[in-house]
């Protein structure tokens, strides 16, 4: 098959051009096509077999409505927003599990077309009680379809209240909801372990910071570790509007409080879970051997900025995802993991609750260490586990960790813990 590059070759530059504009106007009219059969299920009666999950998501950003859509790159940024206000939510693509014993768990990978800039100041701004219709009716084609759990991905569950707007939709349509939060600070906890046992990181001794620890994960993390004992000194960190969640999650995990990242470079393992946008941790806020273990949304570490420390072995950057053995997605916003079987946690927690018969909602408000215990339980018995490490969607190879380690032996006499930490 000929692509677009050795088409460009041999056409001249109009004909490409129009060649396309061709390709992407037939891509857009399928999918539009795809939207309309969605949207007359979204009106008629349930009929579709019931049984099955759904993952609700939303684009990234702006750029991604065009992946499926790609005719509206060529339309004005203000009508592009007027558009994405009236499309209804469709289908993104197709999950399924298919287990070793002949189970299938089928499933639907479900869209809003709002970005997260579309919420954001400026003309063309969609309001908050409009995006949440958008959502209420994202949950409404889910049961449609047959879903019985529904998983919230992405920015849905801080925008929804961590799944309570939704919760009366959920109880009227009879479907289960999760944020899946439950499951991702269990991975997280499994990796901290994990990592600290191979890198020799002595958790009673050396400090572990949380970025967001204000959060619904990073408050849920603090007081996991902190109910398990085996890190004696943590670091919680976020916004200054978020220090008197901070000073009490603090009284009850026995641990020091920032609200700047000045504080980070005494950590040796840093826990990211915020929605703060852009590359917010830098390498001044690096100690002398350090491990990030991410899970935050976006990213708040970038490969281009702390390349650097990554290479000559200071910094290991370990991405919380999740392994589910049997699962397959057609289409991804932007995974491009090494095997189909890696995905995100919040995921992994909807094909968990599924595979194990839960009924009821789960990750729902505020959750409790209990839950996480519970659910870390079910993944084992479900077969999904933390997924090989892998850092900025790339497999981890053994010489970078190798480079870590004789790194950190070298540094090892410089790392000692304070016995007072000096924060902001």
């Amino acid at each position: 098959m000929i692509g677009v590059k050795e088409i460009r070759q041999r056409v001249p530059w109009r004909k490409v051009r129009f060649l396309e504009l061709l390709r992407d106007l037939f891509f857009t009219a399928w999918n539009l096509g795809c939207i309309a059969v969605d949207f007359v299920m979204f009106h008629l009666p349930r009929w579709w077999p019931r049984g099955g999950i759904a993952f609700l998501v939303h684009p990234p950003n702006e750029y991604h409505i065009f992946t499926p859509l790609p005719f509206l790159r060529y339309l004005p940024r203000e009508w592009v927003r007027e558009i994405v206000k009236r499309l209804p939510p469709y289908r993104l693509g197709r999950l399924m599990v298919r287990r070793p014993h002949g189970m299938t768990v089928p499933g639907r990978l479900l869209t809003i077309t709002i970005a997260p800039e579309h919420l954001e100041g400026g003309k063309g701004r969609i309001s908050r009680p409009e995006a949440i219709r958008h959502v209420r009716r994202e949950v409404r084609l889910a049961q449609r379809w047959g879903a019985t759990i529904v998983g919230l991905g992405a920015y849905l569950p801080p925008f929804t209240r961590q799944g309570v707007t939704l919760l009366e939709e959920a109880k009227n349509l009879g479907v289960s909801l999760t944020t899946g939060h439950a499951c991702t600070a269990y991975m997280i906890r499994e990796y901290l372990y994990q990592l600290a046992e191979r890198l020799d990181i002595n958790l009673k001794r050396e400090v572990v910071a949380i970025v967001g620890a204000a959060g619904s994960t990073g408050s849920i993390v603090a007081r996991l570790l902190a109910h398990e004992g085996r890190v004696r000194r943590l670091l919680l960190i976020d916004l200054p509007q978020k220090e008197g969640v901070l000073e009490s999650l603090a009284k009850e995990c026995n641990g020091k409080t920032s609200t700047d990242l000045s504080a980070l470079p005494t950590a040796s393992v840093i826990i990211t879970v915020t929605t703060a946008p852009g590359s917010i941790i830098t390498p001044e806020h690096l100690g002398s051997s350090v491990v990030i273990i991410d899970d935050s949304k976006p990213r708040n570490t970038s490969l281009e900025v702390l390349r650097p420390a990554i290479e000559c072995g200071q910094l290991l950057v370990v991405d919380v995802l999740a392994e589910v053995p049997g699962l397959e997605v057609t289409y991804h916003y932007d995974l491009d993991f090494a095997r189909p079987e890696i995905t995100y946690t919040c995921l992994a927690e909807v094909c968990t609750l599924y595979l194990t018969g839960w009924r009821g909602n789960y990750s729902l408000g505020d959750i409790s260490v209990p839950q996480v215990l519970k659910v870390g339980e079910m993944t084992q018995g479900a077969g999904i586990r933390p997924a090989p490490l892998i850092s900025f969607t790339r497999p981890m190879d053994e010489e970078e960790i190798e480079r870590f380690l004789a790194h950190r032996r070298e540094v090892l006499p410089q790392i000692r813990p304070r016995l007072e930490l000096v924060v902001g």
